[in-house]
């Protein structure tokens, strides 16, 4: 649920969603190699608009940084945040000095992002990014690309595809900048050096023998102006039409000009919230099985504290508890304990603590017996061992 404000909020029926989902992507992405980072959420505004306007002067049709959303923090004398518009920039410069040469790292973060939307209001995205560092090959980009479409085609999304093109080196977008318009109309990238005609043929060739559908684009625009080469979008069809669910690409002039160290890089991202409705609407979320839980019920204001040693011992048996947190009859109790899906119900009433006993009630089956305080633990694991039984 996104809030006027664009943040978003959660309910616990959406939430454990949200779990499985980030639960899986994380298995994918620990079985290709990559480890997880955490980022701040604050940002060195200075360094955020370096990043994203890097290359900038190549090719004015990139947006620069007008979209981030800023913050002024005093901190001894005044110095300029921003709320984390995007991942890549922070994960280069804080992993800058810990890559030695021929070496690849390989990173992913699951992380909250903040930008201003088309009316200057921020919006809070949640975003999957993958970074691999290290690398120029042509192997690498196959591999970030295919990652890509493996994470969602493993998510239940079998129809996702892939829109590929490339921005070319240097040389490339300077002699296409330097090009007559009619010229950046033909269908053909004719803009692309021999060396990146050929790179972009092998990536072509390599998808294509792996059966992942795509399509050549004459030009995809990036989000920020630090692309070069190899540059993809990952699409869904849907009944409203084609769905952008992500994209990425290589930068690997963005670590000289945010660190002084050139460090090739290739990486995309996955726009969390999208994929989350594609899912949810698809109904392809596993409904977990409920776990079984057990509902205390004190009649007596003198023994909430017991309420609370049975809780705490039942919960160091790994049983899950409910408590009733105000006193009620013994009907409305049983009311709640039924709506709170437990299924069993503890209740401590003063005359039968006095003979050393509770009474437990099994929900489902209407029936109800004593059981010694000392056996309330072993009592339960039975009912529970039984209750799986049926």
């Amino acid at each position: 649920m996104i809030s006027k404000l664009g943040i978003h909020q959660f309910q616990p029926d959406k939430v454990w969603k949200w779990k499985s989902l980030e639960a899986r992507i994380a298995r994918i992405l620990s079985l290709n190699d990559y480890k997880e980072i955490r980022l701040s959420v604050l940002q060195d505004y200075q360094l955020v608009q370096q990043g994203i306007n890097a290359l900038s002067q190549v090719n004015t049709a990139f947006p620069t940084a007008d979209n981030i959303v800023n913050l002024l923090a005093n901190c001894g004398e005044e110095s300029l945040f921003s709320l984390r518009p995007e991942g890549t920039i922070s994960v280069l410069h804080h992993c800058a000095e810990l890559i030695k040469p021929q070496e690849i790292k390989r990173y992913y973060y699951l992380s909250t992002m903040f930008r201003k939307d088309a009316q200057g209001n921020p919006q809070e995205y949640h975003q999957l990014g993958v970074e691999l560092l290290g690398s120029d090959s042509v192997m690498s980009d196959n591999e970030v690309i295919s990652l890509g479409l493996k994470i969602l085609h493993n998510l239940g999304l079998k129809g996702a595809r892939l829109e590929l093109s490339s921005l070319g080196c240097d040389n490339c977008q300077l002699e296409y900048s330097a090009a007559p318009a009619a010229d950046k109309d033909t269908e053909e990238l004719q803009h692309l050096c021999p060396s990146c005609h050929y790179k972009l043929l092998q990536i072509m060739k390599v998808q294509a023998n792996l059966a992942h559908q795509y399509r050549m684009e004459k030009q995809l625009v990036r989000n920020f102006a630090y692309y070069n080469g190899t540059v993809f979008n990952f699409i869904l069809p849907t009944r409203e039409g084609d769905l952008l669910l992500g994209g990425g690409g290589r930068y690997d002039q963005l670590s000289r000009t945010i660190t002084g160290k050139k460090i090739p890089a290739v990486g995309f991202y996955l726009d969390i919230d999208a994929l989350f409705e594609q899912m949810d609407s698809r109904e392809l979320f596993q409904y977990q099985n409920k776990e079984f839980s057990v509902y205390i019920a004190s009649q007596s204001e003198e023994l909430e504290m017991m309420m609370l040693q049975i809780a705490q011992e039942l919960q160091e048996n790994n049983i899950k508890t409910v408590l009733s947190a105000d006193k009620h009859s013994l009907e409305d109790d049983t009311l709640l304990a039924k709506k709170s899906g437990s299924e069993l119900m503890i209740i401590i009433r003063e005359e039968n603590v006095r003979e050393g006993k509770v009474l437990l009630r099994k929900m489902n089956k209407e029936h109800q017996d004593y059981v010694g305080l000392s056996n309330i633990v072993d009592e339960i694991l039975l009912a529970r061992k039984s209750l799986n039984k049926d």
